[in-house]
């Protein structure tokens, strides 16, 4: 049964009757070390994958009280509602250096 949560109030959809509309891939390098708290304002669902080191990411709804920090590593997926009426806010606060697992490194040093 593929049920996951896919908003703050905690409502659950079934994934499976989701209809595919449009998938690509973006590859974000953290200038820095961080990306500024925003929401994407388009509509849809956003996954974002990490690969590499591990990133300190918040998370920030309106009815959520406070936002929620946490390591996202190497392998986490995430996924929410990015639209301007789930108004679901992200960031990175900073990366972890010396975090990416070494024999994904190793085929591939540009994750280091």
């Amino acid at each position: 049964d593929l049920k996951i949560k896919t908003n703050i109030n905690n409502k659950r959809d079934d994934i499976t009757k989701w209809k595919k509309k449009n998938y690509k891939g973006l590859e974000y390098n953290v200038n820095d070390g961080k990306i500024a708290m925003h929401c994407d304002k388009k509509n849809g669902f956003v996954m974002i994958l990490t690969l590499g080191n591990t990133a300190n990411f918040g998370i920030k709804g309106d009815k959520m009280k406070d936002k929620v920090s946490f390591a996202f590593e190497s392998g986490d997926c995430l996924l929410f509602d990015r639209s301007v009426n789930a108004n679901i806010q992200h960031e990175i606060t900073s990366i972890e250096a010396d975090t990416c697992d070494r024999i994904l490194f190793t085929k591939y040093p540009r994750l280091r």
